[in-house]
């Protein structure tokens, strides 16, 4: 693909992330820009305010960040992260006092 060298993404957040590689596809060379440095492992990264908040990766966007990332799943329960079948057993959290679960059959 002639002219098609480089990319720059800006943002290393998970869209700039999966941008990045998506047009690793592409491009010889992708570069990301980030205007933060990177925290160590484990904690909160300053310019992502919405960091400290509790995650959820549904099934469909597992099942798209395998097909991009092979082994990131495994990976990530290796590493702690729970793998939630039934999240309506297994999902609930406390919010304005009580303990909520929205998840219902």
């Amino acid at each position: 693909m002639s002219g098609r060298n480089q990319a720059i993404v800006i943002g290393a957040s998970m869209g700039g992330l999966l941008a990045a590689r998506a047009l690793a596809d592409f491009f010889e060379q992708v570069t990301l820009i980030e205007r933060d440095a990177f925290p160590p492992v484990g904690e909160h990264r300053k310019g992502v305010p919405q960091g400290r908040h509790t995650h959820a990766l549904l099934l469909r966007g597992g099942e798209i960040l395998e097909g991009l990332f092979p082994g990131l799943i495994a990976d990530l329960v290796e590493r702690g992260a729970p793998l939630i079948s039934r999240p309506e057993k297994e999902v609930i959290w406390f919010d304005g006092g009580g303990y909520h679960a929205r998840f219902y059959q």
